[in-house]
């Protein structure tokens, strides 16, 4: 019924996901954050659908979630987003940036952990 194999399929489709490039304000994996920090920039290698995103818990649950407060919103060429957050002073912090974001030609995102340590 194809013309390519499934596994073909699948892999062009892996190939043409999109993924998150970078944050902004501080660097995923810095054990120094600054809990001060109230935004949050998200930075993709595509344009994203603007009607859609999706959040999750890291692995360490609930308690250790990195809050977000308000969307603030997608830049004009949907290649980043930005978001206000609360940051819980020395915690180890999480939020995963989720397979729901789609881009502008309906891939899925490739799921991206956020992991902090915050200070003070």
């Amino acid at each position: 019924y194809f013309k390519q194999s499934v596994i073909n399929y699948k892999k062009e489709y892996e190939i043409n996901r999109p993924y998150v490039t970078k944050i902004e304000q501080f660097e995923n994996g810095n054990q120094h954050v600054d809990s001060s920090i109230k935004q949050l920039t998200i930075h993709f290698s595509q344009p994203m659908n603007k009607n859609f995103r999706s959040f999750e818990l890291g692995p360490l649950g609930e308690k250790n979630l990195i809050r977000i407060t308000k969307v603030i919103g997608y830049s004009e060429d949907g290649k980043s987003l930005s978001l206000e957050v609360s940051l819980e002073p020395n915690k180890q912090l999480q939020l995963i940036i989720d397979k729901g974001f789609r881009s502008t030609i309906n891939y899925h995102l490739k799921p991206y952990l956020i992991d902090i340590r915050t200070n003070k």
